[in-house]
């Protein structure tokens, strides 16, 4: 399964001081972090619904790594590590990873302000056949995004690209989120053509 998704998010390099890993047997070496139809801009539901038995879980995988990615580009936007939306779309070891680089962004007198890509991928599920555990592998483009100090001061943010994302996405408490990701530094995937 294959999308490619267009929308806001902002490119957050002070997270690099915080994310380092995204705690699986296999991590990758992290450095920063950064639903619809192919390229078409997607907009997150008023509520987490419970999973649809009848719907596709890689569906809804890529759905729930896709809206923690906009959850987090909002919190962002607004340096609040308390936005509601992050616990809506990621829990544990992801969920505290989030809010402590936006504190950390936030402390710094940041935002953030941008647009990236994504192109989520399904790249295993455990178990097969009735997944509750799967692994999305995303090559993000963070080209378009960046740091901003909006008290008009000078900010060197360094430059965004295309970063390897993997991400652990569970059912926790009836709902699929996202429990552990990575993301690599720029130059670490190719964006499909």
């Amino acid at each position: 399964m294959k999308l490619n998704h267009r929308m806001p998010l902002v490119l957050v390099t002070a997270v690099a001081l915080v994310l380092s890993g995204c705690g699986q047997e296999d991590p990758p070496e992290a450095t920063t972090p950064a639903p619809g139809s192919t390229g078409a801009p997607a907009s997150p539901p008023a509520t987490t619904p419970s999973p649809d038995p009848q719907a596709d879980p890689q569906q809804q995988a890529v759905d729930a790594y896709v809206r923690m990615q906009q959850a987090y580009q909002e919190a962002v936007g607004t340096a609040d590590p308390d936005h509601p939306d992050l616990a809506r779309y990621a829990a544990g070891e992801a969920l505290q990873r989030l809010r402590d680089g936006i504190a950390s962004i936030r402390d710094r007198g940041l935002r953030g302000r941008g647009e990236a890509t994504f192109e989520p991928v399904v790249e295993s599920l455990d178990p097969p056949g009735a997944p509750t555990r799967i692994t999305v592998r995303d090559c993000m483009d963070t080209g378009g995004t960046e740091l901003y100090d909006p008290s008009g001061q000078p900010y060197q943010d360094e430059p965004g690209g295309p970063r390897l994302v993997i991400a652990t996405v569970e059912i926790v408490d009836g709902t699929w989120k996202v429990t552990s990701f990575g993301i690599q530094e720029v130059g670490t995937c190719q964006r499909a053509e």
